[in-house]
């Protein structure tokens, strides 16, 4: 017997569904590990540089490098990057890793007096990203998160990926409607949580409170974990980056 529908409004329906596997198709990201030791080596704290994410994502990849280093010695900077939010499905997760990094080593290579006045020995580059991987054999689609640590002193890169969050077939037409950014296939304009919101904003506040932000949090209403506890679990699995 299908089970009901976890939100339903009018005569749009969202399932609860399980986790599947992390993606077995993803590809180890390749970077261009250009020598940056004559940026680093001004004292013994650590940097860790990362995109500006929402203050989740960041805790966690902060928390992360907490395990190896001591408070005192560790120093967070979040870099703006130019790239857009946007969905990304397929090979355009790895594509817009790769560039937030590239942009990260600029910020790098044309800041060394920051890294001097806080006495950097040691930078790590760190990155998440979540993007759509669709099934060439039967299109079934599922999102999945990709975390990246990369230690530029070492050249030492860790990769993890998460399970992943079905997404429904109907759902994922309407984002891919809505038309890409790059023109191509791998930037949409619309991500699957906006489209969620469109339909389901009304039924999801009433069920877990009017300050839930479907948009941002539809994976925990579709598998019962959010983001953050699924990127968790990832970098959980990573061993040291220092």
């Amino acid at each position: 017997m299908l089970e009901p529908p976890v939100l339903q409004k009018e005569f749009d329906q969202l399932y609860r569904q399980n986790h599947v596997p992390p993606d077995a198709t993803a590809t180890p990201i390749a970077l261009d590990t250009d020598d940056l030791s004559a940026h680093q080596g001004y004292g013994c704290k650590v940097l860790l540089l990362i995109p500006p994410e929402n203050y989740s994502i960041t805790a966690l990849l902060a928390s992360k490098i907490r395990k190896e280093v001591q408070e005192a010695e560790l120093i967070v900077h979040s870099e703006p990057v130019k790239t857009r939010v946007v969905q990304l499905y397929n090979e355009g997760g790895a594509i817009s890793l790769v560039k937030r990094i590239e942009e990260m080593t600029a910020f790098i290579k044309s800041n060394d007096t920051f890294l001097e006045e806080n006495r950097v020995g040691t930078i790590v580059i760190g990155a998440i990203e979540n993007y759509v991987r669709i099934s060439k054999m039967d299109g079934s689609a599922a999102d999945f998160g990709v975390a990246i640590l990369y230690n530029t002193k070492t050249h030492r890169i860790l990769q993890g990926i998460s399970r992943g969050v079905p997404v429904q077939k109907e759902f994922l037409e309407k984002a891919r409607q809505e038309g890409f950014w790059d023109g191509g296939i791998n930037e949409g304009k619309f991500t699957v949580g906006e489209i969620l919101k469109i339909h389901f904003d009304d039924p999801a506040r009433r069920k877990y409170g009017q300050d839930y932000d479907i948009a941002k949090d539809w994976r925990r209403v579709v598998c019962g974990a959010s983001q953050c506890d699924l990127l968790k679990g990832v970098l959980d699995e990573l061993g040291p980056i220092l």
